[in-house]
């Protein structure tokens, strides 16, 4: 799970370094060394250093400016890193498979988020915006339908 997470934090800060311009990628080191910190030493002398790489990822595309496919594949890699580093340590592989499985949800709610965001972007709506809200809100409601629901433990 280490190296899913580096993978992934490093492809968060190599995409909009690949078209930044070159004052950016002293942040981009910054954020390489950033990451492989966040990996390395998950619970040692700074915690929060994956929480940094993700926050200079964030300033890159600002400077890079992406278009919208760009900003939600960004997200994507972010919420994956985010994700996958916070996830258990030294555990078991039954222990490491549930921690995953307990994390589908959150994934396929960034992947709702960017699907839905990035058809928000693309439509031009017509004649009627009630006709694309209504489906907005559809979208919506099906999402909520399919998340698994646990029940409740008794108090």
């Amino acid at each position: 799970m280490k190296a899913a997470a580096a993978m992934l934090g490093l492809l968060m800060l190599a995409l909009p370094a690949l078209s930044s311009p070159a004052q950016a990628l002293a942040a981009s080191a910054a954020g390489v060394l950033l990451v492989v910190a966040s990996v390395v030493n998950r619970s040692g002398w700074w915690e929060s250093a994956g929480t940094i790489a993700a926050a200079i990822a964030v300033i890159q595309c600002a400077a890079w400016r992406p278009g919208t496919i760009g900003l939600a594949i960004e997200g994507l890699l972010m919420a994956g890193y985010l994700i996958l580093l916070n996830g258990p340590r030294r555990a078991g592989r039954p222990v490491t498979t549930r921690w995953l499985l307990g994390q589908l949800p959150s994934g396929i709610a960034a992947l709702t988020a960017v699907g839905v965001i990035s058809i928000v972007l693309a439509v031009r709506t017509g004649a009627s915006p009630w006709i694309f809200l209504i489906g907005l809100a559809a979208a919506a409601a099906g999402y909520r339908l399919a998340l698994p629901r646990h029940p409740r433990s008794p108090r």
